[in-house]
């Protein structure tokens, strides 16, 4: 699935480069695009790669793990429980 991934973030990476716009990008890709560290090297497409890959599951994660936490919250307590389904 990573291999896949990857595939996907480097043609995404790719058409980027290919079509430069005229408008300023704020998006997370172009600001890894766009960063230099400070030696002046940039990132690497594999690296930009691996952090959309990062976020991308960060994301995910933090999300499931409050769904988790809010479920177990809702489940002791039967009062928010009930108000919660009323809603």
């Amino acid at each position: 699935a990573r291999k896949e991934m990857m595939k996907l973030f480097s043609k995404v990476i790719a058409a980027r480069k290919a079509s430069p716009s005229t408008e300023e990008r704020t998006d997370i890709l172009q600001v890894f695009m766009d960063a230099v560290y400070r030696d002046g090297s940039t990132i690497t497409d594999d690296q930009i790669t691996g952090l959309l890959i990062a976020l991308l599951f960060a994301g995910q994660h933090t999300s499931s793990v409050t769904a988790t936490w809010a479920s177990l919250f809702l489940a002791k307590n039967r009062a928010l429980m009930a108000e919660m389904r009323e809603e």
